[in-house]
């Protein structure tokens, strides 16, 4: 059986810091202890007032009702009630980070945003990268500022995740949709197991995926490499076994044969290859190493091959990058002929 989340308390409390008698039902393994002492105790007949602290000059302390004689009188009250505590980040964003399949969550905290941060990015496919944003605010207003902010910051489709669902509000979705983002509470994603410890929930990667299925491009053509999240263009092969035919593999996996049109590099009158298959057998020849004599001339050829490669292959970076030092194009991927393959060097007129 899993607990009832105590994620609500995050918001609750300014600064998500308080004495343990404000933290109530949130796990005690998941605060950290401060070096601040209270200036305020919560009412203990939960009245939700708070008692002010008064230290007397033996060192006791005692927290007063300001309300007095009316409110909740007085109590005695030890250093160690005072101590103020603040979550976890570590435990509680490695959860989230999980759910999204990050490897490595962090703690960037953005700047003019109140217990707002930034532990990482969502990587469903290739190159595509979207933002994930943990925030513990609890005020309406607020929040929909806040979601503001960040779609000028991030300009691309990100997460949100909040404490709790009772803060998104209707006008909080609107303003998130506008946006292009999505809003999660940490109910949706994470939860507290039997043992106590806090885990991912078993259907939270159906629901972001569900959620961020709308983000990713739809693909235009016929082939499409099956590039793994986090890929590189370093892990590539590219071996030639036929003057038609290219078998690509990532990191000695995901073999897949290529011919010249999975690549649009086919002429759609004449049937044969265009050019910029040819450049791309002629990177063979040198090793994947083109010097280039008069760049404007080849510039054209290369970028168009660099577009075709990215959009099959799904990645940001360019492939085939320009050495000033070296004056050549360099790939940055492995490409070569498979062993006893025999290639023919023709259409190579205006590359050179």
């Amino acid at each position: 059986m899993m607990r009832k989340p105590p994620w609500h308390t995050l918001s609750l409390l300014s600064g998500a810091k308080g004495v343990k008698a404000d933290w109530r039902d949130f796990p005690e393994r998941f605060l950290t202890p401060t070096n601040e002492l209270a200036k305020a105790f919560p009412c203990p007949k939960g009245r939700g007032c708070y008692m002010d602290v008064v230290t007397h000059k033996d060192g006791t302390r005692v927290g007063l009702c300001p309300d007095a004689p009316n409110g909740c009188g007085k109590r005695i009250l030890e250093k160690t009630d005072l101590i103020v505590y603040q979550p976890n980040l570590n435990v509680i964003f490695s959860a989230i980070g999980a759910a999204f399949g990050m490897t490595n969550a962090t703690q960037t905290k953005l700047d003019g945003l109140t217990q707002c941060w930034q532990i990482g990015d969502y990587n469903p496919a290739a190159s595509h990268r979207f933002p994930v944003i943990v925030s513990f605010e609890g005020k309406t207003q607020s929040l929909e500022r806040m979601i503001g902010i960040l779609a000028t910051r991030i300009e691309k489709p990100f997460f949100v995740l909040l404490p709790t669902a009772s803060t998104i509000t209707s006008t909080v979705q609107d303003i998130a949709s506008r946006s292009s983002a999505k809003l999660f509470a940490f109910e949706d994603i994470i939860e507290i197991s039997s043992k106590g410890d806090i885990q991912s929930r078993t259907d939270a990667v159906n629901v972001i995926q569900a959620a961020s299925s709308g983000w990713l491009p739809v693909k235009d053509c016929a082939f499409s490499y099956p590039t793994p999240a986090g890929a590189e263009w370093g892990g590539f092969l590219f071996e030639f076994t036929a003057d038609e035919k290219l078998t690509v593999s990532y990191k000695k996996d995901n073999f897949k044969q290529v011919c010249p049109e999975d690549l649009g590099m086919r002429n759609k009158h004449t049937k044969k290859p265009t050019k910029l298959w040819a450049f791309l057998k002629m990177l063979v020849q040198v090793n994947g190493q083109m010097s280039v004599h008069d760049i404007e001339k080849v510039k054209p050829t290369k970028q168009a091959v660099s577009k075709a490669l990215k959009h099959v292959f799904q990645l940001d970076s360019d492939p085939i990058e320009w050495s000033s030092k070296n004056s050549q194009y360099e790939t940055q991927f492995v490409i070569r002929k498979a062993a006893n393959t025999k290639l023919s060097f023709e259409g190579f007129s205006g590359l050179e």
